[in-house]
């Protein structure tokens, strides 16, 4: 005989499961930056600066550079990982920072993962990544920087609006989830299907 009490328990325990699942799954935000500097020659220089006044503390990773940047000139609380790849932490008031030089003429890109999209985080505050593009004494485009990225708590990271001029900017998928996350996807998987097959009439 089909019961009503015990089919919606069951159905709020699937429910359950499958948003802990989802959730597991739910990845670092990436996106993909392109800087163009054709049109221009010579030396140049890009600046990255991230800081905030999140409670949390929350790492932005550069990595995937699509062709070599030059020396880092300047940096301040920034991680060099061996993969290659650089991170910076939104750290109050200064932040943290790093300068590479460039050679003009051409373009470019990376990847800038962040470890958290605020999108859950109630706080006050906020943080900003900016990029900006420079030939000597002079700031090439956006004074405030090619790209901004602005992490607002319970709003997360909008899709910048760069200077077009002198950059692109397209969200990229997140890291596929680890091997725990697909065991806790399959646990939850599996007792689902078990609660399923109990109800089943005989």
């Amino acid at each position: 005989m089909f019961n009503v009490k015990t089919f919606l328990r069951q159905a709020v325990l699937a429910l359950a499961l499958a948003g802990s699942s989802l959730a597991a799954m739910a990845g670092p935000m990436g996106f993909h930056v392109n800087v163009d500097t054709r049109g221009r020659s010579g030396t140049g220089w890009l600046d990255v600066m991230f800081n905030g006044s999140s409670v949390a503390p929350i790492t932005a990773t550069l990595r995937n550079f699509s062709s070599p940047v030059g020396a880092v000139t300047d940096e301040f609380q920034v991680t060099f990982n061996p993969d290659g790849s650089i991170g910076l932490v939104n750290m109050p008031d200064i932040g943290s920072y790093l300068t590479f030089d460039l050679i003009l003429g051409g373009s470019f890109g990376f990847d800038v993962l962040f470890s958290d999209d605020q999108s859950s985080d109630m706080t006050e505050g906020g943080s900003l990544l900016s990029i900006a593009l420079g030939q000597g004494d002079e700031v090439l485009g956006d004074p405030f920087g090619i790209v901004q990225f602005e992490l607002r708590p319970g709003q997360g990271i909008a899709l910048p609006d760069p200077d077009r001029a002198f950059a692109t900017v397209d969200r990229i998928a997140a890291d596929l989830p680890e091997p725990a996350d697909w065991l806790l996807v399959a646990t939850g998987l599996a007792l689902l299907g078990a609660s399923l097959r109990r109800r089943m009439p005989r």
